[in-house]
């Protein structure tokens, strides 16, 4: 299954309120989609001090961004990472329906030491949602064990 159907997939089964393809209209138009054979992320600038709830309408605008908030994530990170047009502070994720917020610069360094460490031969994979339950391997999850 490609990043992008699981997903698709997980933004499913979470249930969640909005249709998957206006979500990502949304962040088409106000953030940045990912999709290529290894990532699929939708992720858009947020400002981490606004209320937390915004975060997960997906047509919500901040003023004074200063995190990236990955709405819903599947693949490689460091693709992932990789693709963010530009650094910000923070970069949060919800991960069994908490938020988490982690140092921009530190979780790059984590991703970037997972991919060439030797550790791994393969491009470690996470998918994420704002909603998820704890279904599939988390961005967390993944960044801990580096």
């Amino acid at each position: 299954m490609s990043p992008y159907q699981r997903a698709k997939a997980e933004h499913k089964a979470d249930l969640n309120n909005f249709p998957f393809d206006l979500v990502m209209a949304n962040h088409l138009e106000l953030g940045i989609v990912v999709a290529t054979q290894k990532a699929f992320c939708m992720a858009r600038p947020v400002n981490s001090s606004a209320d937390h709830l915004e975060f997960d309408l997906p047509w919500m605008t901040f003023e004074n961004p200063d995190c990236w908030h990955i709405y819903l994530a599947a693949g490689s990170l460091k693709d992932i990472f990789e693709a963010l047009p530009y650094p910000l502070p923070f970069v949060s994720y919800v991960r069994k329906n908490r938020l988490h917020f982690q140092n921009m610069k530190k979780i790059g360094e984590k991703v970037t030491k997972l991919s060439h460490d030797g550790r791994t031969t393969k491009t470690k994979s996470a998918t994420a949602s704002s909603t998820e339950r704890g279904g599939g391997k988390a961005i967390g999850q993944e960044l801990r064990k580096a």
